[in-house]
């Protein structure tokens, strides 16, 4: 469900170069994991956001992060666009909202596995009365099963924060 308010996201369908620092996304970098700008795939704009699993690692890492303020006691949406391709492990991507200055606040999506065109993931929530700074997360999570090392590959394009009236 989008509103035609402005989202409190930037650079939400990565058109612009990241930079690694203040409001803009904070990418993370692990071992067997490969995080970059594509101009081949995109929903809309001219790029998005990939990220290449090389099936060497089982990584648990904030693939990109935001920090956003919020106004406590406040309704949002969050809403985000995966598409993956032969992305293994039960444990794949999904999208986290935190509280940065509220630590026991904590929202996810469902999470993306296999094959898919592009999919809609969100998180409605509301910010709690104490909170008014949260993280918006790209999160791969660390996998306990046997055969926990994650291949394949994910986009990530169009995230946007809206707030409800």
């Amino acid at each position: 469900m989008r509103e035609d308010r402005p989202s409190l996201i930037w650079n939400g369908s990565f058109e612009l170069d990241i930079e690694n620092s203040g409001f803009d996304w904070k990418v993370s970098k692990a071992k067997g994991v490969k995080v970059f700008l594509d101009r081949d795939i995109h929903l809309s704009g001219d790029r998005s956001l990939g990220i290449i699993f090389d099936g060497t690692e089982n990584p648990d890492i904030t693939i990109a992060s935001q920090v956003v303020r919020v106004v406590p006691e406040t309704k949002y949406f969050l809403a985000g666009y995966v598409k993956t391709n032969s992305l293994t492990t039960t444990n794949g991507l999904l999208f986290l909202v935190e509280g940065h200055d509220c630590k026991d606040f904590h929202k996810n999506s469902d999470v993306v596995t296999g094959t898919n065109l592009w999919r809609e993931l969100s998180i409605e929530f509301e910010a709690p009365p104490d909170c008014s700074v949260i993280s918006v997360n790209i999160r791969r999570e660390r996998s306990s099963k046997f055969d926990n090392k994650i291949s394949g590959i994910a986009w990530i394009d169009k995230i946007s924060l809206i707030q409800r009236q």
